[in-house]
């Protein structure tokens, strides 16, 4: 039996993703989310967590570590295209990345009263040069115990074999043999990548993903319990017009509590269990 664990993506940046989140965690649709600390309403939104967290203490909380969505807190912004350019060609204040880092791991703190269980990026900016340096030394000196997302071992997409590709090289490995290197755990494989588009139903996008782990032989108890993780991200309704992939989220929210994704997970002998992250070292 194969164990696949799913992560909900930007916990707070509004309403509807915040219910479409919480409902998937009560009913164990979803195992884990990832949260971005500087919402506006992140302080209500975050209570509703915290109690999902005392009440199933296995639930997985992250923070989705954010340079790249504007937020009215006055921190450091950058749109994607704009950070990957001076990221690569160091032109990055590792001062102001370290400041906004400590803002929304604070904010985190306070809300949730416990250091975060894992750490992403939004847009997966956390794997970035410079970035990745001043994110693993932050962790380092607060003798961080958590985890940290791994896109190294993506899996690729049908319909989108450039993006699985290229998110897996634009620092992927580099930032693996970091975390091996100061031994923070990671996951393994990684999917869910695609474009939010209507191109492919989301319920074949995720067959996909699922029959890349049901069809494992694992050699050791380890190598179930981090097959694979899965990002999503769902979302309740569209009724914010500012969100570009709201349709998206409310498709994918849709399966999600849909009896297909049960079926889904039960044809293929798809296990629902806590996550472990892989060890410093392991494949």
């Amino acid at each position: 039996m194969s164990t696949v664990f799913f992560c909900a993506d930007d916990y707070a940046l509004n309403t509807p993703i915040s219910q479409a989140i919480l409902h998937l965690l009560k009913s164990g649709r979803i195992q884990a989310t990832s949260c971005m600390t500087q919402a506006p309403d992140w302080a209500i939104h975050g209570a509703q967590l915290r109690e999902v967290k005392n009440a199933r203490p296995q639930t997985q909380v992250g923070l989705h570590f954010n340079i790249t969505h504007h937020f009215s807190d006055e921190k450091l912004f950058m749109p994607l295209g704009n950070l990957m350019l001076n990221a690569w060609f160091r032109r990055l204040s590792e001062a102001k990345i370290q400041q906004t880092l400590s803002y929304q791991w604070q904010r985190f703190i306070d809300v949730m009263g416990r250091a975060p269980d894992f750490i992403d990026g939004h847009q997966h900016i956390h794997q970035f040069p410079v970035i990745r340096d001043v994110l693993l030394t932050f962790l380092t000196n607060k003798g961080y115990s958590g985890w940290i997302r791994n896109l190294s071992q993506t899996i690729v997409t049908p319909h989108f074999f450039i993006k699985s590709k290229s998110l897996a090289l634009l620092g992927a490995h580099r930032l693996a043999e970091s975390c091996n290197e100061l031994h923070f755990r990671q996951n393994a494989r990684f999917a869910g990548v695609y474009d939010f588009s209507y191109a492919r139903p989301y319920s074949k996008l995720m067959h996909h993903w699922l029959d890349s782990v049901s069809n494992d032989k694992p050699t050791t108890p380890e190598d179930v319990q981090h097959s694979l993780l899965i990002m999503c991200h769902p979302g309740i309704d569209t009724s914010d017009k500012t969100d570009t992939i709201a349709q998206a989220r409310v498709r994918e929210y849709n399966y999600f509590q849909s009896d297909q994704f049960g079926q889904d997970c039960a044809d293929r002998y798809i296990a629902f269990t806590h996550f472990a992250a892989k060890r410093p070292g392991e494949l």
